[in-house]
């Protein structure tokens, strides 16, 4: 029976990563990696579902078992592509205060990247 734990483990030793350094990375115990992949602990909060989808490069979806593509899903995707097209394309029609918005939501996505690159 499918567990999300199955993908966690899966990705977790594609990427080299032993379940003491993911718990790590998590701030919790080994334990809870070890329930979490063995399927004794299957409701995973959302903080931390979210938490393993960047650690493991993948997305929430991939890892609740409702997609079986690990990459970014095609979704997310489209509406990075419509955001950035409106903004370069439509910008006519933002106003002040929509283009600081988008450039507040930018650095944080950079200083996002950033923490995440330095946690690995």
């Amino acid at each position: 029976m499918f567990h999300p734990g199955i993908r966690i483990k899966e990705l977790r030793t594609k990427y080299g990563l032993s379940q003491d350094e993911l718990a790590k990375k998590l701030n919790m115990k080994r334990e809870n990696i070890s329930h979490y992949e063995r399927g004794k602990i299957t409701n995973i909060p959302s903080d931390v579902l979210l938490k393993l989808a960047d650690i493991l490069k993948t997305n929430t979806d991939y890892l609740l078992g409702r997609s079986d593509d690990p990459g970014m899903s095609n979704n997310q995707g489209e509406i990075i592509k419509e955001s950035v097209d409106k903004f370069y394309f439509e910008r006519d029609n933002l106003s002040d205060e929509d283009i600081e918005y988008i450039k507040d939501t930018i650095e944080l996505l950079k200083m996002r990247a950033a923490r995440r690159k330095k946690d690995r």
